[in-house]
Parts: structure tokens; C-alpha cells; sequence
């Protein structure tokens, strides 16, 4: 069995491992990444922000939970493990309570995270 370890015990290691490159190896070791894993990296990136700080680990097998759309109308958080899927927000066909797209996604994941910390 593979073993896990929390966020904050992987970016430990991470540093660890930084600290005994030198700048110019820990420059070329980001763009390496970059090029050959960009696009995962963004999204592990964009993870981060909202894990595991933010929300608690899924209910069900104490994966990691992200936030994130289901589909263009709704959004939730799910569990990257068992892809449990706590409540979903569905987005209301007008935006007029909101000034902006931005305050409308502030508030909608503010929604689905409360839900989700509820149902854990």
C-alpha cells in the first residue's frame, strides 16, 4: 500500500530538497517542470490554494477535497481520492445580486466550502 502524506509534510520535503540545490539548479528544475508539467502543475497550484488549509479531508476515506466547477453551471467540492462530491452549487440564472463575475465566484465557493465543511 502506497503510503500518503499531508500537504504540509510534502512541502517540508520539498524545501528540504530545494535547499540543497543551488539557485541556478532550483531555476533549471522549475522550468523543466514547467515545460514537461505545466498544465498540472497550474492545477496543483490552484489546489494548494484552497487545501488543506482551507477545507477538511473527505468524510468518507480522508482524501484531499478541492473546490472546482462540475459543469458550467454548478460547482462543488469533491474528494481527489474517492471523488466523493459534497453539495453542489448550482449558479442562479441571473447575476444581479453580485456587481461582478468575481464577487458572484467569491461567494458561490464560499457556499460550496461551508457545505462541504458542514458535511464533513
Amino acid at each position: 500500500m502506497e503510503k500518503t502524506f499531508s500537504a504540509a509534510a510534502q512541502l517540508e520535503e520539498a524545501k528540504a530538497i530545494a535547499r540543497r540545490l543551488t539557485p541556478l539548479e532550483l531555476i533549471e528544475l522549475v522550468r523543466v517542470l514547467l515545460t514537461e508539467n505545466g498544465d498540472e502543475l497550474r492545477k496543483l497550484i490552484a489546489d494548494i490554494k484552497d487545501t488543506p488549509e482551507t477545507l477538511l479531508p473527505c468524510p468518507f476515506c480522508g482524501g484531499v477535497a478541492h473546490y472546482g466547477p462540475q459543469d458550467a453551471m454548478t460547482y462543488a467540492v469533491r474528494c481527489r481520492q474517492c471523488a466523493a462530491l459534497g453539495p453542489v452549487i448550482v449558479l442562479p440564472d441571473d447575476g444581479s445580486k453580485w456587481e461582478s463575475w468575481e464577487e458572484m465566484e467569491t461567494d458561490i465557493k464560499a457556499e460550496a466550502i461551508a457545505r462541504w465543511q458542514r458535511r464533513a
